[in-house]
Formats: structure tokens, sequence, C-alpha cells
């Protein structure tokens, strides 16, 4: 079952202001796939746009989904930054 049209306005409107916002660069686009360790750390990559991309082709069912995948967005962003090459943890 696909979201309903104003759920998903509402989730455009949103989009676009999280967009605009001058904190969400790092989030905008997928990370470069030669950034340093990256893959080795996070078994599911997610990011704005594809998420966006994911909104628009009715990929979720659920509100619920979208939230965990902004989530699962913010988790990865934790996990790569506060674990240095050699595994130390620095925040945590």
């Amino acid at each position: 079952m696909a979201l309903d049209a104003p759920v998903l306005e509402s989730l455009r409107a949103a989009l676009r202001k999280i967009k605009a916002s001058r904190y969400a660069w790092p989030f905008l686009a997928p990370v470069p796939p030669d950034t340093e360790a990256y893959s080795e750390l996070i078994a599911e990559p997610i990011d704005i746009s594809t998420i966006e991309a994911r909104i628009a082709s009715g990929a979720y069912g659920t509100l619920e989904e979208v939230v965990a995948d902004f989530t699962l967005m913010f988790d990865n962003c934790r996990t790569y930054n506060t674990v240095n090459i050699e595994g130390q943890v620095f925040l945590d």
C-alpha cells in the first residue's frame, strides 16, 4: 500500500525545507564510493536523494518506513564519524 496524496505532499514539503537547511549538505547525496573505510563500516548507505527517489517511486508503504530511512541515515553518520580508520571510538 502506497502513501496517500496528503502524506506525500507533506513529505515533499518537509524535504524541501530539509534540503534548504545549511546543515543538510552532508546528507544530500550518496557518500562517494572512494570515501575511506565507508563501505566497511556502513552496510546500508542512505541519503536524502535516495529517500526522495523512493518517495517519488512509491517505494514506501508507510510513514514509518520513511522515518526508518532518516533514522538509518543519521545512525550511519554517527557510526562513520565516531570511528576512525583504526577502529578507535572518539565519541559514544
